[in-house]
């Protein structure tokens, strides 16, 4: 598991055990798994799954700052 998975999956393991433990759309029987997470382009693409969905996520590379995307 690559640095990325790590704060990934410790990432959205917080949101689940906290925000949204309990919630109807949560699937107890899932927990947070990053997936396959790859360089590609000078970002970072993989699968996060989460008890609440499935996504494909694109992230910005070392090499290029971080900008936040703003709230929500």
């Amino acid at each position: 598991m690559n640095e990325v998975e790590q704060k990934l999956e410790a990432t959205f393991t917080d949101i689940a055990n906290t925000r949204m433990a309990g919630l109807p759309i949560c699937n107890e029987a899932l927990h947070v798994q990053a997936v396959g997470f790859r360089e590609w382009n000078d970002h970072w693409v993989g699968v996060l799954v989460t008890p609440w969905t499935i996504s494909l996520v694109l992230m910005p590379g070392e090499k290029r700052p971080s900008q936040g995307a703003g709230s929500g």
